[in-house]
């Protein structure tokens, strides 16, 4: 894909290095340090593409054939709201009430009789 963005990740060591592939489609990335790592591929209106682990020797040349696919329709949502917290360690359901709120509680009478 001419003019991707192509991306190797050392798994290892998390170390990233970017460039664009050429107008065949074609990348290079020379002198990667032994090891293992992911590729990702990038380009507006196709999917992304990730690969990996891809394990380098010393002196090796990794040759991979990519193809992208036409990216599907896709809508992110951003929510900018505090979440209520929730208590996972049992089913208990809590509220905090302020003073006043107690204060205007209706008061019902005791269960037991005064002598």
């Amino acid at each position: 894909m001419a003019e991707a963005r192509v991306t190797v990740r050392q798994l290892e060591t998390n170390v990233i290095v970017s460039d664009k592939s050429d107008l065949a489609g074609r990348f290079r990335f020379l002198a990667l340090p032994v090891g293992s790592y992911e590729l990702t591929i990038e380009k507006t209106g196709f999917a992304r593409y990730t690969q990996g682990p891809i394990v380098l020797r010393l002196n090796q040349e990794a040759e991979l054939e990519v193809k992208l696919e036409v990216a599907g329709l896709s809508q992110d949502v951003t929510v900018n709201s505090d979440a209520p917290l929730i208590n996972t360690t049992n089913a208990e359901v809590g509220v905090n009430f302020d003073s006043k709120r107690i204060s205007e509680l209706p008061l019902t009478p005791s269960p037991h009789p005064s002598s």
